[in-house]
């Protein structure tokens, strides 16, 4: 499901990525929230492996047996099993390197509207895909130069539309 590299006008890809850094800045200890493709690909290998490689950590062991691993023309594609409505589903797993083209499909109208706001937008992604945090997608709804002038969302952060960040989070 790796979607082809585009850039999309209403959000750069330079801003996107600096909402995720800020993102994984701000949290108080490193958690589960973005997994990166070198994450995905470990997961992969020790599913394959039948999670007996012993150079993984426990942790992640354990961590990735709540995960499949799902054939498509010769791709592997990581899934999570979630309960959702006392049903088993399988959530297409997203990684970091992905969240970009992700978002911008769904914020743009992949399901029929284009630039449908925050809570949609969230909805749309949430259905589909883990691992894109909600105030990832909120914070990128605000960047949107689209919905900034329309006025589905107040304000452009200022920190993104100068393309600066400074974390407020500091010792790293």
């Amino acid at each position: 499901m790796a979607d082809t590299p585009v850039e999309y006008s209403f959000l750069s890809k330079e801003n996107f990525y600096q909402i995720v850094e800020e993102h994984l800045n701000n949290i108080s200890k490193p958690d589960r929230s973005v997994i990166t493709k070198e994450i995905a690909d470990q997961i992969i290998y020790l599913i394959e492996n039948n999670f007996k490689d012993k150079s993984a950590s426990d942790n992640l062991r354990r961590w990735a047996r709540q995960f499949i691993i799902k054939n498509n023309n010769g791709r592997k594609f990581l899934y999570k099993q979630i309960s959702r409505n006392h049903q088993k589903v399988e959530i297409f797993v997203c990684t970091k390197e992905e969240m970009y083209n992700v978002f911008c499909r769904i914020h743009n109208g992949d399901a029929g509207e284009s630039h449908r706001g925050q809570n949609s937008t969230w909805h749309f992604i949430n259905e589909q895909y883990c691992f894109i945090p909600q105030s990832i997608s909120n914070t990128a709804c605000k960047a949107c130069s689209v919905c900034c002038a329309s006025g589905i969302v107040r304000r452009i952060p200022e920190a993104y539309n100068n393309k600066k960040i400074s974390s407020t989070r500091t010792g790293k």
